[in-house]
């Protein structure tokens, strides 16, 4: 979907008020539930609109800072490969001599 120049997403039968800093740009809209829709512009989630209701109801900070989840560590050990695993077991037989 396009935005149009006074800000809106046209869908049909549908006119959403989005936003007039995006004036011709592409956004992605996705379905997550019956008739909520997610608006997302390049990779960031702007928004849920609601098609009955025909409004948009922004998300809190779409480009703040994002928590990456990170491995456990039970998990960083099994993506090791067998010979990944000797390596460092022998660097720790090294370190110990």
């Amino acid at each position: 979907m396009v935005v149009t120049s006074c800000g809106r997403i046209c869908l049909p039968r549908k006119k959403i008020n989005f936003s007039k800093s995006l004036p011709g740009q592409a956004v992605g809209i996705r379905e997550v539930e019956n008739g909520i829709w997610l608006v997302s512009f390049m990779s960031y989630d702007l928004g849920y609109i609601d098609l009955e209701k025909k409004t948009l109801q922004p998300l809190e900070n779409p480009f703040g800072p994002r928590a990456e989840p990170t491995p456990s560590a039970a998990e960083s050990r099994s993506t090791k490969t067998s010979g990944e695993t000797e390596a460092s077991n022998a660097g720790e037989q090294l370190a110990k001599g």
